[in-house]
């Protein structure tokens, strides 16, 4: 987003007789009015692309359907990052919801499918969770990642989770890589369907119980 670009500032200056970069979050609404200001220009892309997927569906007889991918780190964050989610949903310019559980702000680490699922089911929105088959990378993006790929009963107990909390489905990121991970391979076939994906947790857990008394005797 624009941070402090000179044409924002200047105008919020402007408007609103303070100079935004001595605005942090210790400042409360007015620093989250300053962050509204700046994702004006965001929801203006977002109104301006609706308006030309309705006028294709128009013309070609079907509902293009917009769908945005925000973190699900919270509103606040969101908003601090140019994307007024809630703003959105109120002006009907979303179709879909998908969550990504992307760290990029250390003062928020809570993350929680909950508050966008709530958002969707009160405006008609589809919200599909988060799930990633990129296991974390030591030392930022260009980093090695674990060897032994992410913990399959974690993803699956997170992606039945999200199903519970109302979800739509899971937006599973780098699905190829996670295809290539024989642990993991089996279980996303079984993402679709809750009560499947219940049943082979409960299994693999059985599993995994059995062959750690096992490694004890």
């Amino acid at each position: 987003m624009a941070r402090y670009h000179p044409g924002y500032v200047n105008a919020f200056e402007k408007e609103y007789g303070l100079d935004p970069r001595r605005l942090g979050l210790e400042d409360g609404e007015i620093f989250l009015e300053w962050c509204r200001f700046r994702a004006a220009s965001i929801t203006q892309l977002l109104r301006r692309t609706k308006e030309v997927l309705n006028e294709y569906g128009h013309r070609f007889g079907r509902r293009i359907p917009l769908q945005v991918r925000v973190p699900n780190d919270g509103f606040v964050s969101n908003l601090i990052a140019g994307l007024d989610v809630v703003g959105w949903a109120e002006e009907g310019l979303i179709d879909e919801l998908a969550l990504s559980e992307l760290q990029w702000l250390t003062e928020f680490n809570d993350f929680s499918d909950l508050p966008y699922v709530e958002l969707g089911k009160k405006h008609g929105i589809p919200v599909f969770a988060a799930g990633n088959c990129l296991p974390v990378q030591r030392d930022g993006w260009s980093g090695q990642v674990n060897p032994k790929g992410v913990n399959p009963l974690v993803l699956a107990r997170r992606a039945l989770q999200s199903a519970r909390d109302g979800a739509q489905g899971i937006a599973l990121y780098q699905s190829d890589t996670g295809v290539r991970w024989p642990d993991l391979a089996p279980f996303l076939p079984h993402f679709h369907d809750p009560d499947d994906l219940a049943r082979l947790i409960g299994a693999e857990a059985l599993r995994c119980h059995g062959r750690k008394r096992s490694l004890r005797h």
